[in-house]
């Protein structure tokens, strides 16, 4: 089973006092609703400029491997047992392919595919200096400006080569420089167009209705509610199971989550090294006391771990934030080193920092969760992706 993983910033208030009531009571959110189909706007513009810089390093990377001049060589290949018995040998010719470089530094899968905006940045604090000013922008100039500067800041990367490219890769490289000056248009494959912020709103507002409508018919087994952006129904009792889980995306078009694949969330990475956290991890249920009071079978939907797709994970509230922060810091060499079964690869540097995409995405969001005074938590499919839409 795979995972598409985020790690969220919680603000256990936003959900206990606005999006649990919105849900129970009907209470109106339509503030919040608004706030988030701009913030949308603006990651879906940041996510445009992560999307060029991803083209940019395919197209570099194409035009190198056509510089480079190829290599063939001739290799033994097997032979029968009959011409072994004779001595006949055998050999077959294979291209080598050129090494190439792409955009030095560039890591799309942190910098694109796994922080909240299109962040490039060398340290934390840098991170989260860049992720608050995005989160400050009011227009898309504002977006454009802080996006330039993340272009202008891999740029200083760009003696990040491989040891031994060949001359005719770095000349390719050269002459796609400066690279603001080189982008392309996003991948029409990979981009969309972004609806008007009243659209994005009233998608968010169509959904809480409908969790709103199953969340009254609860306790009928045989009741189902329609849902619009599937076009099809489902069991009424099912959907209020997974209200929890809605409401922590809701919030995640408020504050946006790291997001990851595979078994790289919080609480599998400590298991993996052998570190306990059961004195800082909890599960969710604190953060939906209301609804858990009102509905006990919620209690089954709430592990101190992610356990299958579309579930909440280990929450650590604002308290333990500060403590779950130096767990993290301590750990730092075995939590990147985690699947690797201990083999420390050949050529990294010594702060493994090539290696570090996933605790990059740990660490930043509990930093970020302690500056706030916030909690974390973790989450299987529960992110607005790159475009930073509510589909």
């Amino acid at each position: 089973m795979g995972y598409d993983i985020s790690h969220h910033v919680i603000d256990p208030g936003l959900i206990r006092q606005r999006l649990v009531p919105a849900i129970t009571r009907g209470e109106s959110i339509d503030d919040l609703l608004n706030q988030a189909a701009l913030l949308g706007l603006r990651r879906h513009r940041a996510a445009q400029w992560g999307l060029r810089v991803a083209a940019l390093e395919r197209q570099l990377c194409d035009a190198q491997r056509e510089a480079v001049p190829k290599q063939t060589l001739q290799r033994p290949k097997p032979v029968g047992w009959f011409k072994r018995l004779l001595g006949v040998q055998a050999f077959e010719t294979v291209t080598v392919w050129p090494q190439v470089s792409g955009l030095p530094g560039f890591d799309s899968d942190l910098s694109v595919w796994g922080r909240p905006f299109y962040i490039e940045a060398d340290s934390t604090d840098a991170v989260l200096d860049a992720h608050a000013r995005y989160m400050a922008c009011r227009s898309d100039e504002d977006v454009d400006q802080v996006a330039r500067e993340m272009v202008s800041h891999l740029e200083t990367r760009r003696h990040r080569v491989r040891p031994g490219l060949q001359p005719e890769a770095l000349q390719v490289l050269a002459q796609h420089e400066p690279w603001l000056s080189h982008l392309p248009e996003a991948d029409p494959a990979e981009s969309i167009p972004a609806p008007p912020a009243s659209v994005i709103a009233d998608r968010m507002r169509q959904r809480i209705q409908v969790f709103q409508q199953a969340w009254s018919l609860r306790q009928d087994d045989e009741a189902s509610v329609f849902l619009p952006w599937m076009a099809e129904e489902a069991l009424a009792g099912d959907l209020a199971l997974q209200a929890p889980h809605f409401l922590v995306g809701l919030a995640t078009q408020l504050q946006p989550a790291w997001t990851g694949r595979g078994h790289v969330w919080l609480t599998a990475l400590f298991e993996k090294i052998g570190v306990d956290l059961s004195d800082l991890v909890e599960t969710p249920a604190s953060l939906f006391g209301e609804m858990l009071q009102a509905h006990p079978a919620l209690a089954e939907r709430f592990q101190p771990t992610l356990f299958e797709n579309y579930c909440l994970g280990g929450h650590v509230p604002p308290d333990k934030v500060p403590a779950l922060l130096d767990r993290i810091q301590q750990h730092r060499r075995a939590l990147i080193l985690a699947w690797m079964d201990g083999d420390e690869p050949e050529g990294v540097s010594a702060d493994l920092d090539e290696l570090a995409t996933d605790f990059k995405k740990l660490i930043e969001p509990v930093t970020l969760a302690h500056r706030l005074g916030h909690g974390f938590l973790e989450a299987a499919e529960c992110s607005t992706g790159v475009l930073g839409l509510h589909d």
